[in-house]
């Protein structure tokens, strides 16, 4: 029996995803583009996946947990959903470093997942997080605040902006651990993430992980599909799996997907794909 993955680097990434003329294409056009060039590709080149692989379905649920035990934990606030999409510019953002960046990088810094309260204080007190991320927000707060409502306004927007960003971490880390505990070898990689846009995979098998309402429907097969789009034709093709989250609407909770249907897609990866 081969034994569970412990580590990913970007090698193994490439290695793997790297093998078709649309994947060269949007690799060679990342390293080379002077917006990532300097600072997010060796960085993202040097990460490697290890914390992510030791984590248990009981660790993602108790930080899941924390958004209701800590005064202040949820991190969407009290933020109206009018108010956190009000401003275009916000929803736009698209800084150099992703997101899927900075949250594994916290993780695998920690050596465990952040709270969203310890994530909000890395972007803002710590070194590397704010040359990620924080000092990217700080500049887009002082160009926006003069006439989008004030930095108030700004502020609200760009949480929650981020902080449905780091919620969709939890669920990936849920999904993750929960197939991995099934037996799934599901393995993980911020590059595999943006470059790619495989948010897991087991062996050949992508995994395209999404919630499952009209609002966001159209978003998930697009990504579903850009992945097919830059991976399809492989001379080993690539079977893609979904994993769609159930809508709800309870505020200040984590909406994770049932166990029943991370079995189902772990029946459905260990049936159609052999571990590479």
């Amino acid at each position: 029996m081969t034994r569970p993955t412990t580590q990913t680097t970007s090698g193994d990434v490439l290695r793997l995803f790297n093998t078709t003329p649309a994947a060269d294409m949007e690799y060679e056009s990342w390293t080379s583009n002077p917006r990532y060039r300097d600072r997010v590709v060796p960085h993202v080149l040097s990460h490697r996946t290890e914390v992510i692989y030791r984590l248990t379905p009981r660790d993602i649920d108790e930080v899941c947990r924390d958004t209701s035990r800590i005064r202040g934990g949820h991190a969407l606030g009290d933020i109206r959903k009018s108010e956190g999409t009000r401003i275009p510019e916000v929803n736009d953002w698209n800084p150099p470093f992703a997101f899927s960046h900075v949250f594994h990088h916290v993780v695998e810094s920690l050596g465990r997942v952040p709270t969203w309260i310890e994530f909000v204080l890395f972007i803002n007190r710590d070194p590397i997080g704010r040359a990620m991320l924080g000092d990217e927000q700080a500049r887009l707060i002082d160009e926006l605040a003069p006439h989008r409502g004030g930095r108030d306004a700004v502020e609200s927007a760009i949480q929650w902006r981020l902080g449905n960003a780091y919620y969709s971490f939890l669920r990936e880390l849920h999904v993750l651990a929960n197939l991995r505990a099934t037996g799934v070898d599901a393995c993980t990689h911020p590059l595999a993430d943006a470059l790619f846009r495989v948010d897991a995979w087991y062996g050949s098998t992508v995994l395209v992980l999404y919630i499952g309402n009209d609002e966001y429907r159209n978003g998930a097969a697009g990504r579903k599909k850009q992945a097919q789009r830059i991976l399809g034709g492989a001379l080993r093709p690539f079977a893609f799996e979904s994993v769609n989250l159930p809508t709800s609407h309870e505020f200040g909770k984590v909406h994770l997907p049932s166990l029943s249907a991370i079995e189902a897609v772990a029946e459905r990866m260990l049936s159609s794909t052999v571990s590479s």
